[in-house]
C-alpha cells in the first residue's frame, strides 16, 4: 500500500512542478547555473511568485496545524489515479515538446527516484506539499544532475583517455578554437580555406558536450586528416579544460572576451578569462596562440598567457594586432578590405559585409600567412569565394525588408558593433527585433542600459520577450514596442509597405515572428 501511495504521489509531485522544472533544465542544457542565471530576469522570477506557488505555500503552512485524515485504501487509489489524470492531461502539451534523449531519460528517472524516496520515507501531506513547490523540484533536479555526473564521468575520462590515445598515434595537427564570441565564424572561415588544400575534419554543429565530442572523434579515422578543428563552449569553470586534455591545441584562437555568461563565471571577469580562453592552454607546452587583440580584457589577457612561460608563440590580430586591417569599401553586398602586418599590405574582396566577420576572417589569414599554408594571392581568390551558410549573420532580401539575421548573437559586445554598423547602412525606416541577453547576471541593467543607448538612433525597436521590457520602455518611451504575435508585428509593417525597410534580429526570438516575415508579402 505504501510503496503505490508513493508512486501516485510522486507522480502528482511531477505533474505540478516537476515537469516544469524538467523542461527548464533540458533548454538550459542541463546546467544548474544557466537556470540560476534566469532568476535575474522577471521571468525566472515568475516561476516562484505566482498564484499557484502561493497556494501550495498556503496549504503547506496549513497542513503543518492539520491532522492528517486517512481515508480508506481504495478511495486513496480512486482519488491518486483521478487526480494523477487530471494533472496529466493538463500537462499534456509539456510531454508533446519534450524529446526524451538517454540522458534526459536516465535524468529522470533519477529524479522521480529522490523524490519516491523521500516521499516514501516521510509519508505525511506537509512533506508532499513542499517536495510539490517549484523551488523544491529546482534543487532536487540539480541533485539529480550532481548523482548523473557522478555515475557517468569515470566512462567519460576512459573515452577521454582512449581518444588521448588514438591522438598520439597520428600526425593531425590540433585547432581549437575558444573564446565568448565569433567562435563558430572564426571555424567556418578556417575549415572553408583549409579544406582547399588539405584534408580537414570538424565537428559538426551542435556537437559540443564532453560526450559528443569524444564518441565523435572516436569514430573517426583520424590518419586520413591533415587538420582537425574544435570549437570548445565553456559553462563552467574547468569545462574546456577537461576536453583539452584530450584535445591538446598546436593551434589556439582565442577570439575575444566579453561578459556573455558572465553569472555563470560567478561574476568576475577574470574567471570569464580563464574560462573562456586560458584553460584551453594549459596542456599546451608548445604550439602558436592566435589571439584576438580587439576587445576590452586584451591586455589582461595577453598577460595572463605570457605568465605559462612555455614554448608557445603569440601571434595577435585585429585592431593594432601583429595582423591589422582596414575596412576599405562596403555596402550590402560586398566588402574590401586591406590586411597589414609589418612587412605588406594585401587587399582583400570578399561577399563578407559585417565588420565583427571580417575580423574573423583576419584571424584565420593570420594563421594561414604565420604557417606559411597559403601564398597571398591564391588566398585573395579564395576570400573572394566565401560565403557562409544559413545560421551565421547574413542579409535576406524579402521585398522591401532588409533582413539582418543576427538571430545567433547572444553576446553584449556583439549586439553593440551589429548596431554600430547598422546605423551606417542606408535605410527610410530602421528597425531592431530584440529578445534580450541572458546569463549578464548584476551587470544585467548596466549593460542593458549601454544597448538602450545605441537603440535611440533607430525608428522602432521590437522586443519580443517582456525581460527587461518596462526597462527599454522607460528609456526608449514610444520607439519600444512589445510584440509576440506575428499578428502584432504585421500591424507595424503594413504601414511601411512602400519604402525600404532595414530590420535588424538579434537572440532568439518566437518562431511565429520568424515563420512571418518568411512569408511576409
Amino acid at each position: 500500500m505504501k510503496i503505490i501511495e508513493s508512486l501516485f504521489l510522486t507522480g502528482i509531485i511531477f505533474l505540478i512542478n516537476g515537469i516544469i522544472v524538467f523542461n527548464y533544465f533540458r533548454i538550459k542544457n542541463w546546467l544548474f547555473n544557466r537556470v540560476l542565471a534566469d532568476f535575474y530576469l522577471p521571468t525566472g522570477k515568475r516561476f516562484i511568485f505566482n498564484k499557484k506557488e502561493f497556494f501550495l505555500i498556503f496549504l503547506l503552512i496549513l497542513s503543518i496545524f492539520l491532522p492528517t485524515i486517512h481515508l480508506p485504501f481504495p478511495l486513496t487509489i480512486i482519488f491518486l489515479v483521478s487526480f494523477n489524470g487530471f494533472l496529466f492531461y493538463k500537462r499534456l502539451s509539456f510531454f508533446k515538446k519534450i524529446p526524451i534523449t538517454p540522458k534526459a531519460f536516465l535524468l529522470l528517472i533519477i529524479f522521480l527516484l529522490i523524490n519516491f524516496f523521500i516521499i516514501f520515507l516521510s509519508s505525511n501531506l506537509t512533506t508532499f506539499l513542499f517536495l510539490s513547490l517549484f523551488i523544491s523540484q529546482l534543487f532536487l533536479f540539480g541533485l539529480a544532475i550532481l548523482i548523473f555526473e557522478i555515475i557517468v564521468r569515470p566512462y567519460l575520462i576512459f573515452l577521454r583517455n582512449l581518444l588521448k590515445n588514438k591522438i598520439k598515434k597520428t600526425n593531425i595537427k590540433k585547432i581549437v578554437i575558444v573564446g565568448s564570441y565569433g567562435k563558430s565564424t572564426t571555424k567556418e572561415f578556417l575549415v572553408q580555406l583549409l579544406k582547399r588544400k588539405f584534408r580537414v575534419l570538424s565537428l559538426p554543429p551542435r556537437i559540443n558536450h564532453e560526450y559528443a565530442i569524444l564518441k565523435f572523434l572516436l569514430k573517426q579515422d583520424l590518419e586520413n586528416f591533415d587538420f582537425l578543428v574544435v570549437e570548445l563552449g565553456s559553462y563552467f569553470l574547468g569545462n574546456i579544460k577537461w576536453t583539452t586534455k584530450a584535445i591538446v591545441p598546436d593551434y589556439l584562437f582565442i577570439t575575444g572576451i566579453s561578459k556573455q555568461h558572465y553569472f555563470l563565471f560567478g561574476e568576475k571577469i577574470e574567471n570569464v578569462i580563464k574560462a573562456e580562453g586560458t584553460e584551453a592552454l594549459i596542456y599546451m607546452e608548445k604550439g602558436v596562440i592566435f589571439l584576438n587583440s580587439s576587445h576590452e580584457y586584451f591586455n589582461k589577457l595577453f598577460e595572463t598567457i605570457k605568465k605559462t612561460k612555455r614554448e608557445i608563440k603569440i601571434v595577435t590580430y585585429g585592431k593594432g594586432g601583429d595582423y591589422n586591417y582596414q575596412i576599405l569599401t562596403s555596402d550590402i553586398s560586398k566588402a574590401s578590405f586591406e590586411l597589414i602586418t609589418k612587412d605588406k599590405k594585401i587587399e582583400f574582396q570578399t561577399k563578407i559585409i559585417f565588420p565583427q566577420q571580417i575580423e574573423n576572417l583576419v584571424g584565420v589569414l593570420a594563421f594561414l600567412l604565420e604557417e606559411n599554408l597559403f601564398d597571398p594571392n591564391e588566398l585573395k581568390n579564395f576570400v573572394s569565394e566565401i560565403e557562409l551558410p544559413d545560421g551565421f549573420l547574413k542579409l535576406k532580401v524579402k521585398n522591401n525588408l532588409y533582413i539582418f539575421d543576427d538571430s545567433y548573437n547572444a553576446n553584449p559586445k556583439g549586439v553593440i558593433e551589429g548596431m554600430n554598423f547598422f546605423e551606417t547602412l542606408n535605410f527610410d525606416f530602421k528597425i531592431v527585433i530584440f529578445n534580450g541577453l541572458l546569463e549578464l547576471g548584476k551587470e544585467t541593467k548596466k549593460i542593458y542600459s549601454e544597448i538602450a543607448k545605441k537603440m535611440e538612433v533607430f525608428d522602432i525597436i521590437i522586443f519580443t520577450s517582456d525581460n527587461y521590457y518596462e526597462f527599454f520602455k522607460e528609456k526608449l518611451k514610444e520607439k519600444a514596442i512589445l510584440v509576440k504575435k506575428d499578428e502584432e508585428l504585421k500591424k507595424y509593417l503594413e504601414g511601411l509597405k512602400y519604402k525600404k525597410i532595414g530590420i535588424w534580429i538579434f537572440n532568439r526570438f518566437p518562431e511565429t515572428v520568424k515563420d512571418f516575415l518568411k512569408t511576409y508579402d
